[in-house]
């Protein structure tokens, strides 16, 4: 017989065992990558969420300062206004709800600024608060005037917000 060339035991039992894990290693880097690309799209859409969140705020959040504008301009002192009249935007307190973030058939008002929405509710006069700390500030006889400013913001990608605040005006 001519001589043949025996592999020892241990290199024949070797055989592939290098391609075997070569797979698993890429089967394993595949999935960290595959992983990584998830979480990476899931912090982009988070991202993106809350940045369109921001955007409602802050257009509610100016639609409530056109309104304080508005209210300072037009109804500084005593108001002159009919707020029980309503449908303009001007109502009077309790007359209309603006909790919902759907204004359909609640008339508001923009005060001449596109893309602003706000609805102001008269609560009433109230006595003007004693004891400021600004010099010579009011009198105990004094009214102020309480107003809330409801404002509505919407972001580009129609994420809507609702901003509230109280608004004061003294005679």
């Amino acid at each position: 017989m001519p001589n043949a060339i025996h592999m020892p035991a241990t290199l024949a039992q070797q055989r592939g065992a290098a391609l075997v894990i070569c797979m698993v290693m890429l089967l394993v880097l595949t999935l960290g990558a595959v992983t990584s690309m998830r979480l990476s799209n899931s912090q982009l859409l988070i991202s993106n969420s809350f940045q369109n969140e921001l955007e409602a705020f802050v257009a509610a959040e100016n639609s409530i300062r056109v309104g304080e504008r508005d209210l300072s301009v037009n109804f500084a002192g005593a108001p002159a206004f009919d707020f029980a009249l309503s449908g303009d935007g001007y109502y009077a307190a309790d007359t209309v709800t603006t909790d919902s973030p759907d204004w359909d058939g609640v008339a508001y008002e923009n005060g001449g600024v596109s893309g602003a929405q706000y609805v102001v509710e008269y609560i009433g006069p109230a006595p003007a608060a004693a004891g400021s700390l600004a010099l010579g500030a009011g009198s105990a006889t004094a009214l102020q005037f309480v107003y809330r400013i409801t404002g509505r913001g919407t972001s580009s990608k129609e994420t809507v917000r609702i901003a509230q605040t109280v608004f004061t005006s003294t005679e």
